[in-house]
């Protein structure tokens, strides 16, 4: 008569089984609590994501920069500054009619500039055939400021116009090939014409 004898390894066999299926047990549980987590958080969040906060009134960059505004045309400018913007009716040879608008930010007394920015058309070759004209434009000063083209750099020249309620500073940039006497005797054209009609009824 023979005797099976149980197997000295069996009991070592069937608890690492049982430490094999609680560890996929606890797997399988957490990857459906992370996936029921994800699917509660999507729920919650927003359906549009949230918008940075506006810049606070007098808000200022290092140097002298200015944070400026992008804006869609002469009617928006008007709305956010409160005047009409100045649009001269004659540009300098070789500088592009369509107007860009542009807003600073408020200082401490919620007054803002508008700009007002006509690029230089481009020459052949890649080059500019004109000056880019610059207007930043704010509400009139009581004094009146003299019209006449200044120098501020190198081919950049500047003038102030007063026109109707709003003050004008014009400056313009000329294109490297631009000799200084013929930069100057251009932007004093340009700021005539327009100190001229700015004066019309």
């Amino acid at each position: 008569m023979t005797i099976a004898r149980r197997d000295p390894h069996e009991a070592l066999r069937l608890l690492w089984l049982f430490a094999r299926s609680l560890a996929a047990s606890a797997l399988i549980a957490g990857a459906a609590y992370a996936a029921l987590y994800v699917a509660r958080d999507m729920r919650r969040a927003p359906a549009v994501a949230p918008q940075a906060p506006a810049p606070a009134q007098g808000f200022g960059l290092p140097g002298g920069l200015e944070l400026l505004t992008p804006l869609t045309g002469a009617r928006q400018f008007q709305q956010l500054l409160g005047f009409a913007p100045v649009l001269p009716r004659v540009l300098p040879e070789g500088t592009a009619a369509t107007p860009r608008f542009d807003a600073t930010q408020p200082d401490a007394n919620g007054a803002r500039k508008g700009e007002v920015r006509f690029p230089a058309q481009a020459a052949p070759g890649g080059a500019t055939s004109g000056p880019t004209v610059l207007l930043i434009e704010t509400r009139a000063q009581p004094a009146a400021p003299p019209a006449s083209a200044r120098t501020v750099a190198p081919r950049t020249l500047a003038g102030t116009v007063r026109c109707g309620d709003v003050t004008v500073d014009a400056r313009l940039y000329f294109p490297v090939s631009t000799t200084e006497a013929s930069a100057l005797a251009a932007a004093q054209r340009f700021i005539d014409v327009l100190a001229a009609q700015c004066a019309a009824p």
